[in-house]
């Protein structure tokens, strides 16, 4: 199910290039991140198959959360915790 959003552009611009980013950084060789027009929506999907699942997928937007799928990997786990004060907004 999907629900409609209403945001200032500003705002729904940063969401997207935060999403964009995460994806780009901790994502692996499957990540997808599609955004996809349907009448006058948009729709942002974001894919990545991992081969270590996540552990505490509920935990990824509390600040300064990381669950970090290998040793070369670096966050300050604050990526998506301002992506979703962002959308809360």
């Amino acid at each position: 199910s999907s629900d409609l959003i209403k945001s200032d552009p500003e705002i729904l611009e940063r969401i997207v290039q935060n999403m964009l980013s995460n994806v780009l950084k901790h994502g692996k060789e499957t990540a997808q991140l599609s955004l996809i027009r349907k009448d006058a929506a948009i729709l942002l999907s974001v894919k990545n198959i991992v081969s270590q699942p996540i552990q505490h997928l509920e935990k990824l937007t509390n600040r300064f959360y990381s669950e970090n799928l290998s040793n070369m990997e670096e966050s300050s786990g604050l990526g998506l915790y301002i992506t979703q004060q962002l959308v809360d907004i």
